[in-house]
């Protein structure tokens, strides 16, 4: 499954196997700009140019809760790895820490001097960090709010961060086309990941954290190996800035999405493109990497892109009516 967020201010729910939309998740006032599901796959998170961030029932669309605490965009949003927990990060300055079952906010992040660009949280919940317009990424005692260590290395904005699987390490990815490998611990900066000729705007890891996956203002995805720093696959074919990067569970797909309108689908391990899907005038189009055209439907425009995860460790969400769909791949 295949989450996304709109410019125009929705979120929808696709089924990649398929093309078919699933559900709209209509209340945000603005544009959508980043999108997450829980680690159990029953709600997921958006969070929008409105300054608030929404819970959404996943199966049946409802609203379940608004969170509103920003003065400003929020840019980014995340869940604590058991769901109890979530993180907003907004062009204020501040992320915020919410209970996900009250709506209450907990704790509030400040300390970087501009906009807040991206949070994650640590695989075991304890830290958390956050990317800013200042050239920094924070990392914080998610208790107590204390700011343990601080990363400068990047030129200007910090647009993503994201933790390794095994906490040991993080990423981050600048206005100044790098992505940065550093030591959680000691804040030393392990590698640099150099090829794209612009912004770097999106960073993740593989599942396995032997590779991660770098996305950038030149149109390009990189696939790169961790340990050596060296490029093993450039995915090519957007016409515009790659805005988002994404792994299904099993690390066997990539997803791409653009401002150019689309999301790609790639296997991982040839860089070759498996399916695309294309925005057209007043409809869209799943297009096979032969070109076969496998469904059409409603405009497609979106750049906020997210995996759906599961308990066996592939995307799959339970829609009524329907079985349970448990691959990313098209077919």
């Amino acid at each position: 499954m295949l989450l996304t967020g709109s410019r125009d201010g929705t979120a929808c729910l696709w089924n990649t196997e398929t093309g078919v939309e699933i559900r709209r998740f209509e209340g945000h006032e603005d544009g959508v700009l980043s999108v997450a599901f829980a680690p159990d796959g029953v709600t997921l998170l958006t969070g929008g140019n409105d300054g608030t961030a929404c819970l959404w029932n996943a199966t049946t669309g409802a609203e379940i809760r608004r969170f509103e605490g920003h003065n400003d965009w929020v840019q980014s949003v995340a869940f604590a790895p058991d769901g109890a927990m979530l993180l907003t990060g907004g062009r204020d300055g501040t992320a915020c820490l919410w209970n996900t079952q009250t709506g209450a906010e907990i704790r509030r992040f400040e300390g970087h001097e501009d906009g807040v660009l991206s949070v994650a949280f640590a695989p075991d919940g304890a830290t958390l960090l956050t990317g800013g317009k200042d050239g920094t990424a924070c990392l914080w005692n998610a208790t107590t709010g204390a700011e343990i260590r601080r990363f400068e290395g990047h030129g200007d904005w910090v647009i993503s961060v994201t933790f390794a699987p095994d906490g040991a390490k993080l990423l981050t990815g600048g206005y100044d086309g790098t992505a940065c490998l550093w030591n959680a611990t000691t804040g030393a900066e392990i590698r640099r990941f150099e090829g794209h000729g612009d912004w770097v705007v999106s960073v993740t890891f593989a599942p396995d954290g032997a590779t991660l996956i770098t996305g950038g203002n030149d149109g390009t995805a990189r696939l790169w190996n961790t340990e050596t720093g060296a490029e093993i696959h450039c995915f090519e074919g957007h016409k515009d800035r790659v805005s988002s990067v994404a792994f299904a569970p099993d690390g066997a797909t990539l997803l791409t999405g653009s401002k150019d309108g689309t999301a790609r689908l790639w296997n991982v391990a040839t860089g070759m493109l498996k399916y695309e899907i294309i925005p057209l005038p007043d409809s869209w189009v799943v297009r096979s990497s032969d070109s076969k055209v496998l469904r059409h439907g409603p405009n497609l425009w979106r750049y906020a892109y997210s995996l759906i995860p599961s308990e066996n460790g592939l995307p799959r969400v339970t829609v009524p009516g329907e079985e349970s769909l448990s691959r990313l791949e098209v077919k």
